[in-house]
């Protein structure tokens, strides 16, 4: 019972900003994502962890468009600066997923398991909305 409590209340906390903001602004990875956590048969840690991979990988496909699409857009110069930042962040990237899972499964209790892999959502979902805002600023730039 202690669970379901604590798994209603990261669901509210996650969701609950979402549901306040208007619906337009939302993006579809995030839509999809809050609809796989309220599928019923998604209320179980490994179906809620799941739903965080799928909405995880669906935000890395994300980074790796916006990255490509930046390539096309950045001039010469600034494409080995391009380059760098993305490696540098992939390697960031496995280290704060090393140490996430450490510290979070390391915790005991299941509920620490959908922590960790929704913090490990948002932050690739963060680096997708950098890449995308550089890449709209550059596209707004050449209108």
């Amino acid at each position: 019972m202690r669970l379901a409590i604590i798994l209603s209340m990261l669901h509210l906390i996650t969701f609950g900003i979402i549901a306040q903001e208007n619906k337009k602004n939302d993006h579809p990875i995030d839509i999809a994502y809050k609809k796989c956590l309220d599928n019923p048969n998604n209320q179980t840690t490994i179906g809620m962890v799941d739903c965080a991979i799928k909405a995880r990988g669906a935000w890395e496909v994300e980074v790796e468009k916006y990255y490509k699409l930046l390539l096309t857009k950045v001039s010469e110069e600034t494409k080995p600066l391009l380059r760098k930042s993305q490696e540098t962040w992939k390697e960031y990237k496995k280290s704060e997923f090393d140490f996430s899972n450490e510290m979070y499964l390391s915790m005991g209790g299941t509920i620490w398991q959908i922590v960790a892999a929704d913090n490990k959502t948002e932050f690739v979902k963060q680096r997708a909305l950098l890449l995308k805002s550089h890449y709209e600023n550059l596209t707004e730039k050449d209108e």
